[in-house]
């Protein structure tokens, strides 16, 4: 995700609403700046500025970091009256076997609309402490905003990784009668 000033009309909102937490909370996070302190983006700036004063002030490079703050969890009952009623549900998997089996257990259950299994991706991640690289296979589901806590928890139950990768991304705009149809379908 780029940095909040770039964020296209609507994402943001949605972004929240699914999330519960602003585009710039998250992107805070992912930088790891501390509460209090901002990044200045302006003119190539990218050092930590203390803003906790009146006038911000730069922070010496050997002021050790603070862990990320904690991203506070989704809120979990039925979605915001105002929020988008269809999401595409992403989730990876280490073989086709098991990317299909997510699928269309998914499909079968009336928990998603439909799925879409990618070909091999490379996926580089930090995993107890190490960098690791895998090859994965992606999985798309669509589902309505208010089938979703009952999709993230299917695809827990039943997915091989101990954390698996479970991200609802809003569809913030589409085709009326394709919207229609992942609500009917999962319904």
């Amino acid at each position: 995700m780029t940095a909040p000033d770039t964020v296209p009309d609507g994402v943001t909102d949605a972004f929240q609403q699914v999330t519960g937490v602003s585009v710039e909370t998250w992107c805070a996070a992912r930088r790891g700046v501390r509460p209090g302190d901002r990044t200045l983006r302006q003119a190539g700036h990218n050092e930590r500025v203390e803003t906790s004063g009146d006038t911000p002030k730069p922070l010496p490079a050997d002021t050790p970091d603070a862990p990320a703050p904690a991203v506070p969890p989704a809120p979990t009952g039925p979605p915001a009256p105002d929020a988008p009623a269809v999401l595409t549900v992403l989730t990876t998997t280490d073989t086709p076997d098991g990317a299909d089996t997510l699928a269309r257990g998914a499909v079968e259950a009336r928990l998603a609309a439909c799925a879409q299994v990618s070909a091999a991706v490379t996926s580089v991640y930090r995993w107890e402490g190490a960098v690791e690289t895998a090859r994965e296979y992606q999985v798309l589901l669509k589902t309505s905003a208010a089938r979703y806590p009952d999709l993230e928890r299917w695809l827990t139950e039943h997915h091989d990784y101990d954390t698996p990768e479970i991200i609802a991304v809003p569809v913030v705009r589409g085709a009326p009668g394709y919207l229609a149809w992942v609500a009917a379908e999962t319904a």
